[in-house]
């Protein structure tokens, strides 16, 4: 029911044209080239949304049902890995606060990786805990690699999640009872196996490494707050106190040191990603503080906090603990848990009519220069003759609504001709002027930056004699149309012979 919001919530984000681009463009290039070479996520996610939209047709549906799909199956596989490591009611508290989990439920409701990267991390945390109970089953181990190897084609950020498991598989293996040659053989077949999977990322990973400092500007790092967020800071004993009042007397929580190994497990799983994504964002890599970058882990977490809830108190009192922890985290939200907070934004209606209007007015082949608000803006300056990149930051005007080929430009946040990429847009528009007399120019206007870069591309334009023909101003965008007009200097060079 939780997913029932996005059923009819109209048109798509800026994100979700991004996920479309992976797609479909009008630069010749495949999904893999588009997503390694260009996208901050690799393709597996994309790869499932177009098996949809190939058979449900292009619609926001088709490409935002696959995320939400991902996201209920993941509650069940959450259910299993609580029963596997504290009984049914741990299952069933885990299943819970999964379903109703308010940072992770808006990140699962747009056209994103994010409903897939939540079940394949559940696969994956649930395929450690049988492997390490069943060391001897091979079909655990290759589980493992495949759901690990699932979850890095699907996000980058997902790597710690491996690492977190590995070392605790080592760790058993190592403290518990000795090992045979054969387990640690199994092991190392799994680890080889995810190598050899993941191993055609490497690249995209170091592009993202080189491109980091420019995808985290404007961002702050984390604050305790934004890190453990009300889930822990406030549900967690809110939840706990209900659980340990209604229980009018405590029961025995089974065999404490087994217990105890649960709950140590699940607090390493659940919190130290969030504790080191904190370091990093304090050196220079403000942009991984996003609730979208902890959404794998909320699985080892809500299985931690299902683990207190439930250790020592009657079911019911557990029950009831669940629910008073998830109302007092959601009272501190912007948003109801029907309000998908992504999909509340003016502006994709105002990116919908902009691409309307160019589909009615305009005429295929006709340039468009697009100020898309992607933060890849930034990096213009540096790939500008790249028609591909170009494209890919244009991608607010994507082809889902846009369906007559045109080329795109970005446009950058900031301009600067240390590199020639004034004179590249330059010599475009003069070549543009020799072909044809018209160029569409549109641009998001809620950012200083945006505006700023409308202003300049203004002013070349009417260096090369186009003139606005008509200007439709959004609440958050804009769009000029653009001719030439009189004796443009590019028509003045013809009619001297210069």
């Amino acid at each position: 029911m939780l997913m029932v919001p996005f059923l009819t919530a109209g048109p798509l984000t800026l994100d979700e044209h991004g996920s479309y681009w992976l797609l479909e463009s009008d630069t010749p290039s495949t999904t893999l080239k588009r997503s390694l070479g260009y996208a901050a996520i690799p393709p597996l996610s994309a790869w499932v949304q177009l098996v949809f939209v190939n058979v449900g047709g292009r619609t926001e549906l088709m490409l935002r049902l696959p995320s939400a799909i991902a996201f209920v199956l993941s509650i069940v596989v959450v259910w299993q890995l609580g029963r596997e490591l504290g009984g049914d009611v741990m299952g069933g508290v885990s299943a819970l606060l999964l379903a109703w989990h308010p940072e992770a439920m808006d990140e699962v409701r747009i056209a994103r990786c994010y409903g897939l990267v939540m079940l394949l991390s559940a696969v994956s945390f649930w395929m450690t805990v049988r492997w390490a109970r069943s060391p001897a089953r091979w079909g655990y181990a290759i589980g493992w690699a495949l759901s690990g190897a699932g979850l890095l084609w699907t996000h980058y950020m997902t790597a710690p999640v491996l690492v977190l498991e590995l070392t605790t598989l080592c760790g058993f293996r190592a403290l518990g009872p000795k090992c045979s040659p054969a387990e640690w053989k199994r092991l190392l077949t799994a680890v080889v196996l995810v190598v050899f999977l993941a191993a055609p990322l490497i690249p995209a990973v170091m592009r993202m490494a080189e491109w980091s400092p420019y995808l985290s500007l404007g961002h702050q790092p984390s604050t305790l707050w934004s890190l453990f967020g009300p889930i822990w800071m406030v549900g967690l004993g809110v939840g706990w106190l209900v659980a340990r009042g209604l229980s009018f007397r405590v029961l025995s929580p089974g065999s404490n040191d087994c217990a105890r190994s649960v709950l140590v497990t699940l607090l390493i799983w659940g919190l130290v990603p969030l504790l080191f994504m904190t370091a990093v964002t304090h050196m220079g890599l403000a942009g991984l503080n996003n609730p979208r970058y902890r959404v794998a882990f909320a699985v080892p977490a809500v299985c931690c906090l299902a683990t207190v809830l439930t250790r020592g108190h009657k079911p019911s009192a557990a029950i009831w603990g669940a629910v008073a922890l998830l109302v007092s985290a959601w009272s501190f939200q912007a948003s109801s848990p029907w309000q998908p907070s992504h999909l509340v934004n003016a502006e994709r209606y105002d990116w919908r009519q902009i691409a309307g209007l160019i589909e009615r007015d305009g005429h295929p082949g006709e340039p468009l220069f697009v100020q898309s608000g992607l933060v890849e803006s930034y990096l213009v300056p540096v790939f500008f003759e790249d028609r591909l990149f170009m494209d890919y930051v244009s991608c607010r005007l994507s082809t889902f609504y846009l369906r007559t080929p045109h080329p795109r430009y970005a446009l950058p946040f900031l301009w600067s001709d240390q590199t020639g990429m004034i004179a590249y847009f330059s010599t475009v528009i003069r070549e543009q002027a020799k072909h044809g007399d018209t160029v569409w120019v549109a641009c998001a206007t809620d950012t200083d930056l945006n505006r700023n870069s409308l202003a300049a591309m203004k002013s070349l334009l009417q260096e090369v004699g186009y003139r606005v023909v008509e200007q439709t101003d959004f609440a958050t965008a804009a769009l000029v149309h653009y001719e030439l007009g009189g004796l443009s200097p590019i028509k003045l060079e013809e009619r001297t012979g210069r």
